[in-house]
């Protein structure tokens, strides 16, 4: 019997490290629910709005968060090591509240994982929406200019530093790296971005329905590009409509987000594998 009409942090080890995730749980009887995907350097804070846009609509999820970078339980394989961690936390839920089935959502680097959890038979996972992520598109075309690597995090940390809202640890962690070792991150990205194709890509099979979401002015996965590399492989397509959406749009505007998420489950739960053809939206 699930006890709903809360929101609470749990703590379990995972790949032998310590592992949180945010379960939200509002007023309704259902037995589905969303699991979330964080990116790279990302956590719990970074996707409570999401959260609460579900929480809306009386849809219970959970957020995991994995220890962020390379630590040395992670450091080998590093997406692989993130989806057995979500596998895990989807165990936790089904053994704690009874779910009976997941809808997936990832952002950037949880996308890879993702596709890499659905790369095994996996029959509770009803369907899968990955956000911008990292294992379409070819780590060689991506972070190509540390220039380019530097400005974005410029960027980005100017912003969430203007958003008292956000976590400040991330703020200045972003910062600090894009003013002092754009070079070594710039490694670090390629590294990290030859793990996400080479392990995400080779294992991930069309068996759930899954949509991918482009942003449009995305400095590292490409609208274009991102789209481009889609098409044959996802269900749907879809090409988010704010021309000044960037990575961080679910940070930025997770009412919107999170109601397209939704939406584009609702549109691949109602459609059946044998008759699915990719579509661009």
């Amino acid at each position: 019997m699930k006890q709903l009409g809360r929101s609470e942090t749990h703590v379990f080890n995972a790949c032998g490290v310590e592992a949180k995730m945010q379960v939200c749980l509002p007023d309704s009887d259902t037995a589905g629910v969303v699991g979330i995907a964080p990116g790279y350097m990302a956590g719990i804070k970074h996707y409570e709005g999401i959260q609460q846009c579900f929480a809306a609509e009386s849809v219970p999820s959970f957020t995991v968060e994995t220890p962020h970078g390379y630590s040395k339980a992670y450091a080998r394989h590093p997406n692989k090591q993130r989806a057995e961690t979500l596998r895990i936390a989807m165990g936790l839920m089904q053994d704690k509240w009874q779910f009976e089935h997941f809808d997936l959502v990832g952002h950037s680097w949880g996308g890879a994982n993702i596709m890499s959890l659905l790369g095994h038979n996996n029959d509770a996972v009803r369907s899968a929406v990955l956000l911008a992520p990292a294992g379409v598109v070819a780590a060689h075309e991506i972070m190509q200019d540390p220039i380019e690597t530097t400005r974005w995090f410029m960027e980005e940390a100017v912003y969430f530093a203007t958003h008292p809202s956000q976590d400040a640890a991330f703020i200045f962690s972003a910062l600090h790296k894009a003013v002092t070792h754009p070079l070594r991150l710039l490694q670090q990205g390629l590294v990290a971005g030859e793990y996400i194709v080479a392990e995400a890509t080779k294992q991930f099979r069309q068996q759930t329905p899954t949509a991918l979401v482009a942003f449009q002015k995305d400095p590292i996965f490409k609208h274009d590009k991102l789209v481009s590399a889609a098409q044959k492989q996802f269900d749907i397509v879809h090409s988010y409509q704010d021309k000044n959406a960037g990575h961080f749009e679910p940070q930025k505007n997770p009412a919107l987000v999170g109601r397209l998420v939704l939406d584009l489950m609702t549109q691949l739960q109602e459609r059946s594998l044998s008759d699915i053809q990719p579509i661009r939206i």
